[in-house]
């Protein structure tokens, strides 16, 4: 009877202890989980950040081993050489997936202030909400594709040298800047759409509009100077060692470094998307528990 009644108080404790343990590990899970969603905001700043240094340490690299002509090459011409060629594609594949999650993200978020945070707004309660919700939230999901596709093209084009597949590489780079700039246009209407509701988001995205529009005109004049030199110098624009040497002595110069310019351009301010889309998350933090 005694053994019996010993085995029964220790098969107790046993179980006492392992839901202890079990507790201490929901507890632990719980914690790591709320300490994820109130720093969401990092993917986007981190990400932006990334873009910036990108550019600086592969172009000063380059410069310094004078492997390129020092006035702006292009960014994949100068991360195309060895031996910084390894570490861009590193940090091409990190920004895209970087950004992937912060375009996940923002989809919740906005996802959240059209369907619980628009009919609790106070205008909200006074008209019908269905036609714009249906709406925004079809754009929404449109842009988060948009997204996908271009953290997918910015894989491959990090991976496909422009000193190699040139083809490839500029056909996905176009892609990539359209789906950046085409999904930025998608979220900046959403929130100017729902800034007409209080309490709803921050403020206008004034500041993402004029960097879109910045972005987006360095993005197409960069093409327009690729163009031109295309009609200028024909076949040896295709030549790597051309484009990484060109000086202001051989034709198509002018419209070589104004493409080269404004490619920086609409890079750069692809960064500031990303960091005003940072800022946004950040000051949306204390509805996250209400999201995920």
């Amino acid at each position: 009877m005694d053994l019996n009644s010993n085995k029964i108080e220790n098969d107790i404790v046993k179980d006492s202890g392992s839901n202890q343990h079990e507790s201490i590990r929901c507890r632990i899970k719980v914690l790591i989980y709320d300490l994820v969603k109130q720093h969401l905001w990092l993917f986007p700043l981190i990400t932006g950040f990334l873009v910036i240094l990108l550019n600086v340490s592969i172009y000063t690299s380059a410069m310094l081993r004078e492997d390129v002509h020092p006035i702006l090459p292009y960014l994949s011409d100068a991360g195309s050489v060895l031996p910084q060629a390894p570490y861009f594609s590193q940090l091409i594949d990190s920004i895209a997936i970087l950004s992937l999650i912060s375009a996940l993200v923002v989809y919740k978020m906005s996802k959240h202030c059209i369907q619980v945070m628009l009919p609790e707004s106070k205008e909200g309660k006074l008209k019908d909400l269905e036609p714009i919700q249906k709406s925004l939230n079809e754009i929404n999901f449109r842009s988060l594709l948009f997204a996908l596709i271009a953290a997918i093209s910015l894989i491959i084009v990090g991976n496909f040298r422009s000193t190699e597949s040139m083809n490839i590489h500029t056909t996905l780079a176009v892609l990539t800047f359209t789906m950046i700039y085409v999904y930025s246009l998608h979220i900046c209407y959403i929130l100017y759409q729902l800034s007409a509701y209080s309490n709803v988001c921050q403020s206008k995205p004034i500041s993402l509009a004029i960097f879109i529009l910045i972005g987006s005109l360095g993005a197409i004049n960069s093409g327009i100077g690729v163009l031109i030199n295309l009609f200028q110098v024909g076949e040896k624009l295709f030549d790597p060692e051309f484009r990484l040497k060109w000086n202001d002595s051989q034709e198509g110069y002018f419209w070589h470094v104004f493409s080269t310019a404004n490619e920086w351009v609409a890079i750069i301010f692809m960064s500031l998307i990303f960091l005003c889309a940072s800022k946004r998350i950040y000051l949306y933090n204390k509805h996250w528990n209400r999201i995920i």
